[in-house]
């Protein structure tokens, strides 16, 4: 299977570079590379890039798929890129964005359908793409890129070693979590969207695997946690790291005697109803993101990133199903109801752009810190760990 890796992938980036290299001379202005200074990071994967002449793209790293805030990881990918790329120049090579009709006549698009750049990006000779996925803080987007198993070896030589987020298992990937409509993109893919709505991505994700030292060498004693990732000097306001909270006793051990509480399952129904929740909320965040990112074209936007309505419809089932919670856990529940109802309003901007920028700018903001602040309480209480 390697050397199979090995051969398509040694293919497939023979055949990019021949057909970046075509259209880089038919179409100059789109696809010859250029440099830039990163100006701002919207998430791992996605970067706003100004070029000399001051024209600012949004550039979407090609082949990667990095984890979405709630998910684990997705806070220590932004900062990482952040310390790699904001506020230096990179260099960015462009692929086809969109390709559109029948096989013998096909259209090619400079951009995707979200009007951002499909790039390789390379900082002091390093691709940030391939970089992400050697440290284990993205995946390989099978979905979109199923040739491209360079790729695919990147990916499983970070799985072998435990590398970030394979060091723990059954992590879900970003396209499932966001229940991203792959199906509308490449029919030849099964949709996510369709089985998160059935629920089969919704269960928590799993504690990290246990290494059992060797046994021909005594256990070490246990040394201080160094942090993996530098923060820059002045990050965004949204990429700062709150401070680490105190350790303490575990949900499981604060609940209220069996004969107290009606199911002895309610702290996973918690951890199932939040990550629903917060699924949701990120979907509608990166729909306003985005819409604020390309103001001219709002109208357009609109609606573009909604998810499946049954997967909302099965967020306030789960809702309902913890309406008679648990005494010591009844703050749980009314912070859950909290997040729900910034997600609707989230889903309310995200549908019903204001004309006035500013404005719109300014309840984007009141709600994206409550946002914020709800799901750092919660994942404290819910018990996550990066």
């Amino acid at each position: 299977m390697r050397l199979l890796d090995l051969l398509i992938g040694s293919l497939m980036e023979a055949v990019r570079w021949a057909i970046i290299l075509v259209l880089s001379l038919l179409y100059p202005e789109f696809y010859s590379p250029w440099t830039g200074k990163v100006v701002e990071i919207v998430r791992p994967d996605e970067i706003r890039v100004q070029k000399n002449d001051e024209k600012v793209e949004n550039v979407r790293l090609y082949g990667i798929d990095c984890p979405l805030e709630p998910q684990r990881f997705a806070n220590k990918a932004r900062l990482y890129v952040a310390d790699r790329v904001l506020g230096r120049t990179v260099v960015v090579q462009p692929l086809p964005g969109t390709v559109e009709g029948p096989w013998y006549r096909p259209k090619i698009e400079p951009y995707d359908r979200y009007h951002r750049v499909i790039a390789f990006v390379t900082i002091d000779g390093e691709s940030l793409n391939r970089e992400l996925l050697t440290k284990g803080l993205a995946r390989w987007y099978q979905p979109f890129v199923p040739f491209e198993r360079g790729l695919k070896r990147l990916e499983d030589s970070a799985r072998e070693k435990n590398e970030g987020l394979w060091g723990y298992t059954d992590v879900t990937a970003p396209w499932r979590y966001q229940s991203t409509h792959i199906a509308k993109i490449n029919p030849l893919q099964s949709d996510p969207a369709v089985e998160a709505a059935k629920g089969s991505e919704l269960q928590p994700e799993a504690r990290p695997q246990q290494k059992p030292p060797p046994q021909s060498e005594p256990a070490k004693p246990a040394v201080p946690e160094v942090p993996e990732v530098q923060v820059p000097e002045k990050p965004p306001a949204e990429v700062e790291t709150p401070p680490a909270s105190p350790a303490s006793p575990s949900l499981q051990e604060d609940l209220p005697p069996a004969e107290d509480c009606r199911e002895k399952e309610y702290v996973p129904r918690l951890k199932q109803a939040y990550q629903s929740i917060s699924s949701l909320t990120a979907i509608y965040w990166y729909a306003c993101s985005q819409i604020g990112l390309n103001w001219e074209k709002r109208n357009t936007l609109v609606g573009v990133y909604n998810p499946d309505p049954q997967k909302e419809t099965q967020a306030e089932e789960l809702l309902k199903d913890l309406s008679d919670p648990c005494r010591r856990l009844a703050g749980l529940h009314e912070d859950l109801l909290r997040l729900w109802t910034v997600c609707l309003q989230l889903k309310s901007l995200a549908n019903q752009v204001p004309d006035d920028r500013e404005e719109y700018g300014r309840q984007l903001k009141v709600i994206l810190e409550e946002s914020r602040t709800l799901s750092l309480k919660l994942t404290a209480k819910l018990g996550r760990d990066d």
